[in-house]
């Protein structure tokens, strides 16, 4: 495989620069909507839990716990596939955006123009997150954790049953 960036006829490091910058822009900005994105679909799926109550009721009474932690599961679940999109989702644009950084960093070093590389540095001197992306990923990890808890929390009697 040729190395495409040195060959100035297909598209010259300067456009490759301004490309690499804009994909990093327009990654960052992808992440913003997702995280949105999700947030508001995990409000949706916490506002429907206050409404299970009100359906469990028209079922018989030695039904409306089976009824109430079946639908709490189903949620949970819902919650838990929507997570694991979400986590997959910020991984990829992570590593886009870590493999921009290195396209960014070699045009710079290759032209001796440290722009973007000095601000990197300065990140990593002020012990500062150089990607914000990575600490992003502990909110769906809190979400996953949640969802798994009310799982756990609503088989648990069943799982008694099981062990007993």
């Amino acid at each position: 495989m040729t190395d495409i960036s040195n060959n100035e006829t297909f598209l010259p490091d300067s456009k490759l620069y301004q490309l690499a910058i804009s994909e990093k822009q327009n990654h960052e900005v992808r992440r913003d909507e997702i995280n949105k994105y999700y947030i508001t679909l995990f409000s949706s799926i916490i506002a429907i839990i206050p409404f299970i109550n009100n359906f469990t009721k028209d079922s018989s009474f030695q039904y409306q716990l089976y009824v109430t932690r079946t639908s709490l599961i189903i949620l949970s679940l819902i919650g838990v596939i929507l997570t694991i999109t979400w986590i997959l989702s910020l991984k990829r644009i992570l590593v886009h955006l870590e493999i921009l950084d290195k396209i960014i960093i070699e045009l710079e070093s290759r032209h001796n123009k440290l722009f973007i590389t000095i601000i990197l540095q300065e990140l990593v001197k002020k012990h500062s997150p150089v990607r914000i992306t990575k600490y992003q990923m502990i909110i769906p990890y809190v979400f996953i954790s949640a969802f798994l808890a009310v799982i756990l929390c609503c088989l648990y009697p069943f799982l008694l049953i099981l062990i007993i």
